[in-house]
């Protein structure tokens, strides 16, 4: 999200600023300090420093010539602080609190819709199962344009107006007014919020006859109880081997991520554990002895640069333990652990606290300390120095040797580095390609509306793939929706790329149907790292799992 422009009046007060800046790290630092050692203080009960502040702002707020939103400094003051100390420890307001906690909860109060704004307007996407719209009667494709009588379209929609309109308390009732591509004239619906499950598992199906595909996009509060039922079903299909996808997984909480690395590993072992920096004291996480619901069975670990935190911990412990194969491309490195302290204002300071290591010692946790400026741009600087694209230009910050249960040679200095890499396939990012990868989901949503009827008569996925093809009437359809957004679709890339497109269109199409498994039904057709975990996945993945010495001895 964009900062705010400044407004020329705070530059009166920037020196000042400054100084409370520095007043406010020290300040800072001892409420850390007395709340991690039982409220004990550094310094004796008089805290001059404690004092300097609160008379500081007292000055500011009584005498300062100019008018002055007092609140914006202290957060200010806290934001720069804390942007001195690690990219991960932050402020959060009481206002923003309840967003920034209700991915981790695993459920929100609202009318149970994913959407899009397209053309300024909202586009239902899919509505959640079982949700109070889908069971009014809300379809896929359908145009909202109308909230509690008054109408709702133009540049004041966006994601927050949108959230802040249709949100509201369990029990409240919200009316909208769709638009729906055959029916002339407007749909009223007076729908009432409820508690909207957020599923974390995105996708559960069988690849083939006998490997099975999870994708997990982050750990929440109900992420294990989602993954162990995904497994149950999965195993009742016929299952015997996975393919866990963790990609673009940002993580969540360490519990999940443990429990769930649990249901792989057998007998007593460490999964992750945590190191202080005041006392070098550790916290160890233990799998346990009860039998896990999938400790045999190849399993391949999906990994990338996006993949962070929890994600870490489970592809971690499972390439420590030999458990699993891990594919895909180096990890985030996000290995700090923060905990939430509250504030007397209603707000949180996230603070790091530890970092994590994998079973063999190795350190998540990528370097930051020397410039924090370069670490917000080091996904940047994987893809300009080729990392992306060659497994030799992988970074390796960490020259200590690690080893891996069966003895295999493990890498350390930030992130997971994957067993097997694989490319990025450089074609989709080509300026060629772009146009028709940024208007494929959003030219989807509305193409639904049209071939609605058609859609929702398909029983099978497998139905609509065979009855699914390109004509060049839909390529027209394309070009118009993209040159109403300023883009071009180049013929001659699109039918180079005719294949991925399909693919892509299909995917789309699909999610708005079946929902994740849908999307990743026709997408992982295509996916390199998926059709990389299947050939290997069908290999001899005992002897990828042994160490090189007892590879060459068979």
């Amino acid at each position: 999200m964009s900062s705010p422009s400044q407004k020329p009046s705070q530059f009166y007060y920037l020196p000042l600023l400054s100084a409370i800046m520095i007043i406010g790290g020290i300040q800072i630092g001892f409420l850390f300090y007395e709340r991690l050692h039982g409220g004990k203080s550094l310094l004796h009960a008089g805290n001059s420093n404690r004092n300097t502040l609160e008379e500081m702002m007292n000055y500011i707020d009584q005498r300062y010539v100019d008018e002055v939103n007092t609140p914006e400094i202290v957060k200010t003051v806290i934001d720069e602080t804390l942007s001195r100390l690690d990219p991960h420890s932050v402020y959060i307001p009481a206002e923003d609190l309840a967003d920034a906690n209700e991915s981790l909860q695993g459920n929100f109060d609202g009318i149970g819709i994913e959407f899009s704004i397209i053309n300024d307007t909202i586009t239902v996407v899919s509505p959640i199962p079982d949700g109070p719209a889908a069971v009014q009667g809300i379809l896929p494709g359908d145009k909202i344009v109308k909230v509690n009588d008054s109408l709702f379209v133009g540049e004041k929609v966006n994601n927050q107006s949108v959230i802040g309109k249709l949100k509201g308390e369990q029990g409240t009732k919200v009316q909208v007014s769709v638009f729906r591509e055959g029916t002339p004239d407007l749909l009223d619906f007076t729908i009432t919020r409820q508690q909207i499950p957020i599923q974390s598992v995105d996708a559960a199906y069988m690849l083939n006859a006998e490997t099975g595909f999870i994708n997990i996009v982050s750990f929440s509060a109900t992420t294990h109880k989602e993954f162990f039922q995904a497994i149950k079903d999965l195993k009742a299909q016929g299952m015997k081997k996975l393919i866990l996808d963790l990609r673009q997984n940002a993580g969540g909480f360490l519990t999940e991520a443990t429990e769930i690395a649990d249901e792989f590993i057998a007998g007593r072992r460490l999964l992750v554990y945590t190191k202080s920096h005041e006392d070098e004291s550790t916290e160890e996480y233990m799998s346990s002895v009860k039998e896990g619901e999938f400790e045999t069975g190849d399993v391949v670990v999906l990994i990338d640069q996006f993949s962070a935190s929890a994600s870490e911990i489970v592809a971690g412990a499972l390439q420590d333990w030999d458990r699993a194969l891990i594919v895909g491309r180096r990890s985030f490195g996000k290995g700090l652990v923060q905990e939430q302290f509250p504030l007397s204002n209603g707000g949180v300071l996230q603070l790091t606290v530890a970092r994590y290591f994998t079973p063999a010692g190795r350190c998540i946790q990528k370097p930051y300390m020397e410039d924090i400026n370069a670490y917000d741009h080091e996904l940047i600087e994987r893809y300009v120095h080729g990392e992306m694209f060659y497994s030799d230009s992988i970074a390796i910050n960490d020259t200590t040797t690690y080893l891996s249960n069966n003895g295999r040679k493990l890498y350390g200095g930030g992130g997971i580095t994957p067993d097997v890499f694989v490319a990025l396939d450089s074609t989709l990012l080509s300026a060629e390609m772009y146009s028709f990868r940024a208007i494929i989901p959003s030219f989807c949503y509305t193409y639904f509306s049209e071939i609605r009827p058609q859609m929702l008569s398909y029983e099978t996925m497998q139905e609509f793939d065979e009855d699914f093809s390109f004509s060049d009437d839909l390529f027209e359809k394309m070009q118009t929706f993209a040159q109403k957004q300023d883009l071009k679709l180049n013929k001659k890339t699109f039918l180079n790329n005719k294949s991925y497109i399909t693919q892509e269109l299909k995917a789309q199409l699909a999610r708005q149907i079946w929902r994740g498994n849908g999307f990743y039904y026709f997408n992982n057709k295509q996916d390199r790292d998926v059709q990389k975990a299947l050939e290997l996945i069908s290999a001899n993945m005992a002897l990828l799992l042994h160490s090189d010495k007892e590879k060459e001895a068979n």
